[in-house]
């Protein structure tokens, strides 16, 4: 941000927008975090995950490429992610070989919570929520680890896909005018119109240089 916001960063098109943040909460709990940037003229930001950077020092960073010239905004969104920290926790104790029924109950409930807040189209994503919470119930623990594979997503991508924005931390809003390619490049070329003149010695006039516009221009 420039001057806290006051003025647009720039950019051109097809530039990389690094944005980076310190994010943190009160506890131990794991946090989501993303930069929801907005092209011109679009209704709804594209939600891009933010990654830790420096471990312990709750430095956060993504980036987002414009691909079209005008006004862009972005704003960084984060939530306590309570899925990934029942994750951690429940894997501890299951590591230490203790009893975790009533932790995978817990999650059942995240999941199920989870589920309900996807919107009604988000029909597949609804159902792989659901079986995920049926194994918890049935005492499996795969769902604490899935990675998703190339037909379906992750377990935590979907869950963290139901987040609404409205329950979000949200730091200010914050603009990037996006130009186009030339605009990081300048040239200039300054001619006194007297030393111009077709004859040796003449003073020059503006109708002297006008004659010479061609060769400027070539230059």
């Amino acid at each position: 941000m420039l001057d806290g916001g006051r003025w647009p960063v720039k950019r051109v098109v097809g530039e990389p927008v690094t944005v980076g943040a310190v994010i943190f909460a009160e506890g131990h709990d794991r946090l989501f975090c993303v930069v929801a940037h907005t092209e011109p003229g679009a209704r709804q930001p594209t939600l891009v995950p933010m990654v830790a950077t420096n471990a312990g020092l709750d430095h956060w960073e993504a980036t987002f490429v414009p691909r079209s010239e005008g006004a862009h905004r972005f704003r960084v969104l984060a939530w306590v992610d309570h899925w990934g920290s029942w994750c951690d926790s429940t894997s501890r104790k299951l590591e230490a070989g203790l009893e975790i029924d009533s932790e995978l109950l817990e999650g059942v409930a995240l999941l199920d919570a989870a589920a309900a807040r996807l919107p009604r189209n988000a029909r597949d994503d609804r159902n792989l929520l659901v079986a995920a919470a049926a194994e918890l119930r049935a005492g499996g623990t795969a769902p604490m680890t899935d990675r998703g594979s190339d037909e379906r997503p992750a377990v935590a991508g979907v869950v963290h896909a139901s987040y609404k924005t409205a329950d979000a931390g949200a730091s200010k809003q914050a603009d990037v005018l996006v130009e186009r390619e030339r605009a990081l490049f300048s040239a200039w070329y300054e001619l006194f119109p007297r030393s111009w003149a077709a004859e040796p010695g003449a003073h020059g006039t503006f109708a002297d240089v006008t004659a010479q516009l061609d060769y400027v221009a070539s230059m």
